[in-house]
């Protein structure tokens, strides 16, 4: 469970509790209460109950379903975000990007987007739409919040983000994206990965098919390897990668072989008075 769908429950139980306070506290001219009605609560309810049904069909590939509860349940309440970054994944992972792209704007804008799960899926959906200005704005907006599970992972995938308005590099902003979403355990259209590394392993995968002289998609898909469970195979791709690049592409693949010598670290010298 989220942190914007605890909020959402804490929401519907004060209301609740609001809601009795009044009905026994005795009246007063100044003492006024803004309570839900009972209907409110019980919509909140309902529309809470869809979100997660629709949770569920979009992570089970329901995307049909998951569309349809998630609209009912917006037209019910709209007060967390949610639903409308499940509605925006379903019709993404649906064939249905015309449709999504402006549930993603709408949420870019309006800044209720959780970071990655949104702006990633956005930037690349934004990108295969052939508009690279908005798609490389998205991509930065997100870039400060995408983690890694690769050693120094996302201080090379910020150095490796040198793209320009002004000179479209469509395959090479791709690459990295695929990078990203795989890092964040999500796929390409939005969906989180509740169960296994797979759907990362198919972004990094994919990363290098498209980009196969990436150091970062190297180093992203022998990490892949390794959540595979593949470990020799992974050791292999490290060992190629710390014997073909340089500078922290080299440092990354050999910590995460166990074999970077850290520099030492000398004390300062004495001082005398």
């Amino acid at each position: 469970m989220n942190k914007l769908t605890i909020l959402t429950i804490l929401g519907a139980v004060l209301s609740i509790n609001t809601l009795a306070a009044a009905q026994q506290a005795p009246s007063s001219g100044n003492f006024h209460i803004k309570v839900k009605t009972a209907k409110q609560i019980a919509d909140f309810n309902e529309a809470y109950r869809l979100e997660e049904l629709a949770e569920k069909a979009l992570e089970s590939a329901q995307y049909t379903t998951a569309e349809s509860e998630a609209r009912q349940s917006m037209a019910l309440n709209r007060l967390s975000g949610v639903t409308e970054q499940i509605l925006a994944a379903a019709l993404n992972a649906d064939g249905k990007a015309v449709e999504a792209a402006p549930i993603y704007a709408t949420m870019f804008d309006s800044e209720k987007a959780e970071y990655p799960r949104v702006l990633l899926p956005y930037a690349l959906l934004l990108l295969h739409q052939g508009n690279w200005a908005k798609a490389l704005d998205v991509y930065n907006k997100a870039l400060p919040h995408v983690g890694s599970f690769l050693f120094d992972g996302h201080d090379l995938l910020v150095d490796d983000n040198d793209f320009s308005v002004n000179n479209p590099r469509r395959v090479e902003l791709e690459t990295d994206i695929r990078i990203a979403l795989g890092f964040t355990g999500i796929d390409d259209f939005g969906i989180p990965d509740t169960k296994d590394n797979s759907r990362a392993f198919a972004e990094y995968s994919e990363a290098l098919r498209l980009s196969p002289d990436s150091p970062l998609a190297n180093l992203a898909y022998a990490k892949g390897l390794m959540f595979q469970g593949r470990g020799v195979e992974a050791r292999a791709a490290f060992r190629d990668a710390a014997q073909k690049y340089s500078g922290g592409y080299k440092i990354s693949a050999e910590k995460e072989l166990g074999i970077y010598v850290y520099p030492a670290v000398t004390a300062p010298a004495a001082t005398s008075n």
